[in-house]
């Protein structure tokens, strides 16, 4: 009997650990890449990071694998649930829905205001404001 209730409590903290971990992955800065650095054959080191010009635009889809396949699948299609399905999400809301929806939730769906930043959130909308 004792066996029996020690597994049976080892189930449950390993099934909430899962449940938690699920939908805690949000990553509060986006996930931001070091840049890295190569020396190519002429000698002179070259940043494999994009020109400060397109580094000052978050990289949108970056942001959403970060931030959103958790509860939105890896492809976006809601993993069977209508509501989260994202795959063409544009033809639903407008971008300054979508920039409404993520930034304050709703819905069942958390608030990403203290997890991203306002051109982040700009940035994923955009992009996802054109899937129709």
């Amino acid at each position: 009997m004792r066996k029996s209730w020690r597994y049976a409590a080892i189930a449950a903290v390993a099934a909430a650990s899962l449940a938690l971990s699920a939908c805690g992955d949000q990553k509060e800065s986006g996930g931001a890449e070091k840049p890295t650095t190569t020396a190519p054959s002429g000698g002179t080191a070259q940043s494999s990071t994009p020109p400060a010009s397109s580094a000052a635009t978050p990289n949108a889809e970056a942001l959403v694998k970060a931030n959103c396949i958790s509860c939105h699948g890896d492809t976006l299609d809601g993993k069977g649930s209508e509501k989260k399905n994202l795959t063409k999400v544009g033809s639903r809301l407008s971008k300054e829905q979508i920039v409404t929806q993520i930034t304050n939730g709703g819905g069942g769906m958390g608030a990403f205001k203290d997890k991203l930043k306002a051109d982040e959130i700009e940035a994923i909308a955009v992009w996802l404001a054109a899937k129709k």
